[in-house]
């Protein structure tokens, strides 16, 4: 299906993304853009289209029915690579579009429904391999700086001042 094919041919249905849970505490530096895709050490690929649902059985797109094919899947074929699937893309899809449906189900049915529209893939097994660790101890100063306290601090020496002026006019 050439509908597919040309989804699949675009650069912004691959992406290179970064877990969720990740807390970089480098900065990276910017790449431009290219053709070749930069992927983060930890980070997975995602295949994703929204032409057509995949892993099901396609009654119609739209209004035409499907020539060449009706069943499309994706799935990864790495003979001898350190690559495996570790989820599939989900995508919304309005279901009515590619399923034969009578109106009164096309009404009850929700608009837009979530479907397998590609993979994401990363490396196979463990992807936080590292070599050894080097422990090193770092020893440094903490200096606090709280000029706050001094709104809160009453002043001792006030009391003193007013009676050093009370005998000060008595004594003259």
């Amino acid at each position: 299906m050439p509908l597919l094919k040309a989804e699949y041919e675009k650069l912004e249905n691959w992406k290179a993304e970064v877990p969720a849970a990740n807390s970089i505490l480098v900065s990276l530096r910017k790449i431009e853009t290219t053709k070749d895709l930069v992927l983060h050490p930890v980070g997975t690929l995602k295949i994703s289209q929204r032409s057509v649902p995949l892993d099901m059985t396609i009654d119609k797109v739209g209004a035409q029915k499907p020539s060449d094919a009706n069943y499309f899947t994706l799935s990864v074929n790495a003979v001898g690579q350190d690559i495996e699937e570790k989820h599939e893309s989900m995508e919304m899809y309005a279901m009515a579009q590619f399923k034969d449906m009578a109106d009164s189900q096309k009404l009850s049915s929700p608009a837009y429904e979530r479907q397998k529209g590609g993979l994401e893939l990363s490396v196979k097994n463990e992807q936080m391999k590292t070599t050894n660790a080097v422990k090193r101890v770092v020893r440094y100063e903490q200096i606090i700086i709280d000029s706050n306290f001094k709104r809160f601090v009453k002043p001792f020496f006030t009391f003193y001042v007013t009676l050093f002026d009370l005998f000060l006019r008595e004594m003259r």
